[in-house]
Order: C-alpha cells, then sequence, then structure tokens
C-alpha cells in the first residue's frame, strides 16, 4: 500500500514489537503498551507501534482520548495511513467530535481526496472499494447526528447509499423462488442480529421476544455476533432454532436462511452494521423488515417493511422510501430493570443538578452551547454529564475546555464514566432534577431511564423525534419544546421553581417520583403485549401482500 516502510528501523526494536503485538494479541495489554511507549521514545515516528497502541484502546469506549491521541500520532508522520484515518473517525465520533469524524471519513474516499490515492495498485483498490461502503456508512452515523442536516438531508444520503451499495445486489426477479409454508403451519420468523448478548440494544428485543405468539410464529436467530455462550444464553430461549452465523460467507448465509424456509427475515441493526445489509440486499427471504432495535429506515430496494410511529418518523417522509412504513402506538418499547431500585429525593441543600447520559456522540456542538446557556442563566445549577469517553481525562478535558470557552467554571461540571446498572440508577437518577435530552439525537433508553426514576426529561423535536414519542406516550408534551429558545426557557423555568420552592421539583417530591414512574409503566410503552401484537399484524400483513403479489405474477 502507498505507505512509508518501516523497514530501516532497527532489528533490536523491529523484534520488541513483535513481542508487544504478540502479547497484544493474547489479551495482555498493559504489559505490551509499555513495550509499545517505550519503543516510542526512541522512535516517535514508528508508525505501526503507534497504530497498534492506539488499536489497543479503540476497542474500549472507556479509552476514547487514548486512542484519538496515538492515532493522531500517526498520522502526523505518516499522514497516508489510511486505517488510522478510519479509526481514528470512528474514535472522534465516539468522543462527541462528530464534524471532525466527518470531514475525516471524507478524506478515506477517493471521490473525495483523489491525489491521496494516485498510484494505488488495482489490488489496493479493490481492496479500498471493498471497504468504502462501510466508510460511506459511517458518513450516514455523522450526517444523523449533526443538525447542520435535517431529516430529508439524512433520508436523501440513505436511499444513495442504498442504491450505491445494496441495490445492485438484489436478484432481478424473485418469484417462485421461495417456498412457501404448508397451510395451518406457524410462519417462520428469522430474527439477524450482531447484538444477541453484547449491546444495549439488543436487550431492547427481550421483551419483544418474550411476548410473542409461538402458537402463529415459529423463531429461528440468525447471530452473526462473536458473543460467548454466557453472553447469549438469555436469548436463546425464545427461538425454536439458532443458528451462529459470525464468518460465514454471504452465498453460505443466503444458502442457510433459504434452507430454513423463512418467511419474515427481521433486521435488528440498520447501518449499525452495515455489512448485514448486504446480506439483506441478496433477498435471502420473501418478506425483509426493519426498524426494530434502532429506530431509522435503511432505504435499500431489498427491504419489504419498516416498523416505526408518527413521532419518530412522520407520514410526510414515507416518499423518500422504497420499504413501506408501518406506525405502532409507540415504537419505543422498554421495560424495567431486573433489579429493583428505590426512588430517593435529594437532600434539601443540594444545588439543582441537570443532567444526561446520552452518548457523547449525540451532543451537538448548538446542544452543548444551549446547555452553557442554561447555566448561564442558571448560576447555582449544576451539569452532570455521565457516558463511557468520560472516563478517560483526555476526553474529559476536552469538554472541561469546551466550557470554559463559553464561561462556565469546571466546578458547575460534573463529568462522569460509566457505572455498573444499579450504581448508575441510584446514584446518577437519584442524583438530578431535570434530564436534558440532546438534539438533534435524542435519546431513547435514557430517557426512559429517567422517568423510571422520578426525573422529567426535556426534549426538543429534533432529527430522531425519540423525544416527542416519549412523552407523547405520557401525554407529558409539555416537557417537548419546539425551538432552541422554548427550551432554553423550559430549563430555566424548571430551576427558578425549584429555587422559590424544591418542593415543587418533581425530583425533590418522592410522591411525585412514585407518580411518574407509574405513568411511564401505564404508557404503551411498557405495554409489551400490546406492542407484540402490533409487530406481528405487521408481519402478517406484510406476508399477506406478499401472498398477493406472488398470485398476481
Amino acid at each position: 500500500m502507498n505507505q512509508p516502510s518501516n523497514l530501516f528501523f532497527s532489528e533490536r526494536l523491529q523484534k520488541q514489537a513483535e513481542t508487544a503485538l504478540s502479547l497484544q494479541n493474547n489479551g495482555q495489554l498493559q504489559q505490551a503498551r509499555d513495550i509499545y511507549l517505550k519503543i516510542l521514545s526512541e522512535r516517535p515516528d514508528f508508525a505501526s507501534v503507534s497504530f497498534n497502541l492506539g488499536l489497543s484502546y479503540y476497542p474500549d469506549r472507556t479509552s476514547t482520548g487514548k486512542a484519538i491521541f496515538w492515532f493522531e500520532q500517526v498520522l502526523q508522520y505518516h499522514p497516508h495511513h489510511l486505517k488510522a484515518r478510519m479509526l481514528l473517525a470512528e474514535s472522534l465520533y465516539w468522543n462527541g467530535e462528530v464534524e471532525a469524524s466527518l470531514r475525516l471519513i471524507l478524506k478515506t474516499l477517493p471521490e473525495t481526496d483523489p491525489e491521496f490515492f494516485q498510484g494505488w495498485s488495482q489490488t489496493e483498490q479493490r481492496q479500498l472499494r471493498n471497504r468504502q461502503f462501510m466508510a460511506e456508512s459511517w458518513l450516514l452515523k455523522c450526517i444523523y447526528s449533526l443538525g447542520s442536516f435535517d431529516d430529508r438531508d439524512f433520508l436523501k444520503a440513505l436511499r444513495a447509499w442504498g442504491q450505491r451499495w445494496a441495490d445492485p445486489l438484489t436478484p432481478t426477479a424473485e418469484a417462485g423462488t421461495f417456498q412457501l409454508p404448508e397451510s395451518g403451519k406457524p410462519l417462520r420468523v428469522g430474527y439477524f442480529s450482531q447484538e444477541f448478548g453484547g449491546f444495549s440494544s439488543g436487550f431492547l428485543m427481550l421483551p419483544l421476544l418474550s411476548h410473542h405468539n409461538r402458537q402463529q410464529f415459529e423463531f429461528i436467530a440468525f447471530a452473526d455476533g462473536n458473543h460467548s455462550a454466557e453472553q447469549t444464553q438469555r436469548f436463546r430461549s425464545y427461538f425454536h432454532t439458532w443458528h451462529d452465523v459470525h464468518g460465514l460467507s454471504p452465498d453460505a448465509l443466503v444458502a442457510l436462511i433459504r434452507s430454513e424456509e423463512i418467511a419474515i427475515l427481521v433486521d435488528l441493526a440498520g447501518h449499525t452494521h452495515p455489512e448485514a445489509l448486504l446480506n439483506f440486499a441478496r433477498k435471502p427471504a420473501p418478506v425483509q423488515i426493519t426498524g426494530l432495535g434502532f429506530g431509522t429506515p435503511v432505504a435499500i430496494q431489498a427491504m419489504d417493511g419498516f416498523i416505526s410511529d408518527v413521532q419518530i418518523f412522520p407520514t410526510d417522509l414515507q416518499d423518500y422510501l422504497p420499504e413501506s412504513v408501518f406506525y405502532l402506538d409507540s415504537a419505543i418499547h422498554w421495560q424495567t430493570p431486573p433489579q429493583p431500585i428505590a426512588l430517593r429525593v435529594p437532600a434539601s441543600d443540594v444545588p439543582f443538578v441537570f443532567g444526561s447520559a446520552n452518548g457523547l456522540y449525540k451532543l451537538d456542538l448548538p446542544c452543548l452551547k444551549l446547555w452553557a446557556e442554561i447555566l448561564k442563566r442558571c448560576p447555582e445549577a449544576l451539569l452532570w454529564l455521565k457516558a463511557a469517553p468520560l472516563a478517560c481525562e483526555l476526553s474529559a478535558k476536552r469538554l472541561i475546555r469546551f466550557f470554559s470557552s463559553l464561561g462556565v467554571a469546571p466546578e458547575r461540571l460534573i463529568l462522569q464514566g460509566i457505572t455498573p446498572p444499579g450504581q448508575h440508577f441510584d446514584q446518577f437518577y437519584n442524583g438530578i432534577d431535570l434530564a436534558l435530552d440532546p438534539f438533534p439525537y435524542n435519546g431513547g433508553v435514557t430517557s426512559c431511564d429517567a422517568l423510571w426514576m422520578g426525573v422529567p426529561v426535556l426534549s426538543l423535536n429534533a432529527r430522531n423525534h425519540c423525544g416527542a414519542s416519549i412523552l407523547t406516550s405520557l401525554n407529558m408534551t409539555e416537557f417537548l419544546a419546539a425551538s432552541e429558545q422554548s427550551y432554553l426557557e423550559k430549563a430555566c423555568r424548571a430551576y427558578q421553581q425549584h429555587m422559590a420552592d424544591p418542593t415543587s421539583s418533581v425530583s425533590r417530591n418522592l410522591s411525585a417520583k412514585r407518580q411518574l414512574r407509574e405513568r411511564l409503566q401505564a404508557s404503551p410503552i411498557c405495554q409489551m403485549e400490546n406492542y407484540a401484537r402490533q409487530v406481528e399484524s405487521a408481519y402478517l400483513k406484510l406476508w399477506q401482500r406478499y401472498l398477493t403479489q406472488r398470485s398476481a405474477d
């Protein structure tokens, strides 16, 4: 590849680097890091060492700031290191530096930086193109997080990705290629996910799986994640058949799905794992559905249905999609944590605390600037931010510098990394007075968590409209702002009411906190059986449509 070689480094340093890499591959990260640092003290321009050091931090979001530092070191000495560019772009995104991520990922595309790719061999260019769909998918993540793009910008970009990478893989004729189930037999529904066991979005599916109608449907799992048996144990019991498909070739996967005679195949990841969308593009099942577990469409020709609600996906956006939209009472579903968490009221002498436990990638600059303005207008209030990257001092210092530049003193910020679930609910949510929903990328699970802990959520109706969906379901639209000015005024009003009479704050009144928890539990968000019936109704409507079209053909 068109990158400077490290061959001129001494044989001694090369052997040390190989030893460190072996330790890293065996999970002995600290020992590997110590060796890498020793090498770099002698040769700071040793690109592969800096890269591997960054890679040792990269998968762990609590160390995102350190991954960024070392990938930047690679590019300082070797700006043509393509993989460092891509991993730096991803790390910047998780660190909340989404605009910088977007700018950098654009530099990995031949169309936007042609000089960078001059001189590449045909083999290198072919390998690049095989990964380019991932880079362009990452651009979609950035567009979704940035307020400088609106819903239509995102959907147009989404459709462009589908037309470029997915649609060419879709068979032109499919009638008659699928075996119809025997009359009276349950429909076989396949769930395809890389997240059965490892991520919170996977666990969002548990309430649906546990309430499915098992007389009418049979459920087959296609698990593409590299998870342990212990991690997937909670999911296995909900499926008639379980297939571990991690590492299967696209052709083998399509053959397996078809051999199982799947009538309806459900995508649980969307662009979280775009490589899976290319499998759906090959149309392994007659009916294919998306939207569950992540909330956005995918806009590829091979997808038949997208499940949402009218708040999250307004009806006037349907024309941007090739897939049909099916609306539920609420596309957001949530279940209470398995362990009991008591509600507590902060002590009377504790300052008013605004809080957010959303990922930093959701905190767009206009959102952070507005939060800084809220703090300036609420002089005794604090802001508590909790996200995995904030466990890293480098990431925390970035936010401290940002707020300081806007006149907010560091002592008014509480910055914290992740903690165990029980601690998180008890300490964080029992310690804040008003949850600030980020924009344009609203929270989903985090907002439900806050409401269950008796903390109101202030939301701006923006990009993914999750805040609007949740607050409408609870009939709490007084906490839904139509503009940034309204958001500012509502936040300041909550603070002023607290200062005038602390017991007027929901979070300082135990009875009011309990009522808010009960309100959430009574809402459509927590009515799991009804949610399952509505999802199954969408399945059956799409299946009937397929049968009608097949008969017509």
